[in-house]
């Protein structure tokens, strides 16, 4: 099999019926399956430079999806938006000649969260904190430019180490929320605020035009004050006659 070097577009490929096999994609080395699921398989693979990647494949049974190819390129177009030491990094993409779409990520080097949690029971506090600080942090990263994860699970978090030591990292952006039109939610939340001071200003202007002039407001007061009074100096004039 031969690996086309133009790229295509995931929804434009014409599938075979070919049954799957392992990938073959010029640049790379397939070494083994690291793991299968309902929507794909990951193999782990060398580089010509030596360095190792992980390739994740859509299920061939699954190229006439809509929903799967779409989910591919969602995947895609998150990861290749964010950049944090947390989130796993995408090298390449591309489309094998079966038809199924492909993806080359970072391979890191480590056991899942749910996996640490199964073998060893619970974590203590500062265990926790020095998985979810960074989390949090690749979180709020993927908030910043409109991206909503929707699939944050122990499963999905892998335990690795870089040179900077523990290195928690967020996988798996096939559920991920995008931002509907605006490449950039920075810019998009911007305009959001600039339209909610608008209608603030605007409601405000509102209810000023609307609202009673103060000298009713002061007029009104008075003529209260002035039936109170009354009111009182009746009462203190009944009294002496009723005695």
């Amino acid at each position: 099999m031969t690996q086309s070097n133009t790229p295509r577009r995931l929804k434009d490929v014409e599938p075979l019926t070919s049954p799957a096999s392992n990938p073959v994609i010029a640049g790379y080395t397939i070494d083994r399956l690291l793991g299968e699921g309902g929507f794909g398989q990951v193999w782990r693979a060398h580089r010509d430079d030596g360095s190792d990647v992980a390739i994740k494949v859509l299920h061939l049974e699954l190229i006439r999806s809509n929903d799967a190819l779409t989910r591919f390129e969602r995947e895609l177009e998150a990861i290749e938006r964010l950049d944090h030491r947390s989130v796993v990094r995408a090298f390449d993409h591309g489309t094998l000649d079966d038809g199924r779409p492909y993806l080359v990520l970072e391979y890191i080097e480590g056991p899942s969260l749910r996996d640490v949690i199964h073998d060893r029971g619970a974590m203590s506090p500062n265990e926790m904190l020095a998985i979810f600080e960074p989390l949090c942090e690749a979180l709020a990263a993927a908030h910043d430019v409109g991206l909503v994860h929707r699939d944050i699970k122990a499963s999905n978090v892998i335990l690795g180490r870089d040179a900077q030591g523990p290195r928690p990292v967020m996988l798996d952006f096939g559920l991920v929320k995008l931002p509907p039109e605006c490449p950039r939610s920075a810019a998009r939340r911007a305009s959001c605020r600039a339209i909610c001071r608008c209608m603030d200003r605007g409601r405000a202007r509102r209810r000023r035009s609307t609202s009673i002039p103060r000298s009713t407001i002061r007029s009104r007061a008075r003529s209260r004050r002035t039936r109170a009074i009354a009111t009182r100096a009746r009462g203190s004039c009944a009294s002496p006659c009723a005695r």
